[in-house]
């Protein structure tokens, strides 16, 4: 076997393992030149565009968080600010927020403690501030419930909560990002 042709088969071998994830087509000419004991190829100067990377379980396009901040309070009650964040990552129709609040607290008059209805633009960003008071002490689970449609029909509902805590201690255990760890025994342990 003489060597341009060794060269030629090993650099087409090597080619054809490099593609190999690609679709089972010849490459277009413009890429791939071949000259007798010569293999030479050229790439085109487009620039890659970056693919999202895949997810295990899809996301809802409305993202909603929630902060809890200035809160002060005693036996007899408290304040405390609500603040709510929106984020919109498609275009979504008649966006519905309702504010969702236990008895015994209270959110002044607002476009959030009203209700809302809107759409949002893809990436858009919203935010609100609503100010929550409580005539006593105790701990007030804050909600917010939203409700949209997509812009092909698909309708969606969502919560997102919160737990103020006003004039009390919070239980025994861990407080890990919001949530609460106890010790647990096995159900096969339980004296029964």
């Amino acid at each position: 076997m003489r060597r341009g042709s060794a060269v030629a088969f090993a650099a087409l071998a090597l080619l054809g393992l490099l593609g190999a994830d690609a679709p089972r087509s010849a490459p277009p000419a413009h890429l791939l030149r071949v000259s007798p004991g010569l293999i030479s190829s050229t790439v085109p100067a487009t620039p890659v565009t970056p693919v999202a990377p895949v997810t295990i379980e899809p996301t809802l396009p409305l993202l909603i968080n929630l902060k809890l901040t200035g809160q002060h309070g005693g036996a007899q009650g408290g304040v405390a600010r609500l603040e709510v964040s929106l984020d919109a990552g498609a275009p979504l129709d008649d966006v519905a927020l309702i504010l969702v609040l236990p008895d015994g607290l209270k959110a002044e008059d607002g476009p959030l403690a009203r209700g809302l209805h809107m759409p949002l633009a893809q990436g858009e960003h919203r935010g609100y501030i609503v100010p929550l008071s409580a005539g006593r002490a105790g701990r007030f689970p804050v909600r917010v419930h939203a409700a949209f449609r997509l812009a092909d029909g698909r309708s969606f509902e969502t919560n997102q909560a919160s737990l103020l805590s006003l004039g009390v201690t919070a239980p025994e255990g861990r407080s890990n990002a919001g949530a609460y760890e106890f010790m647990g025994v096995p159900q096969e342990e339980l004296p029964r």
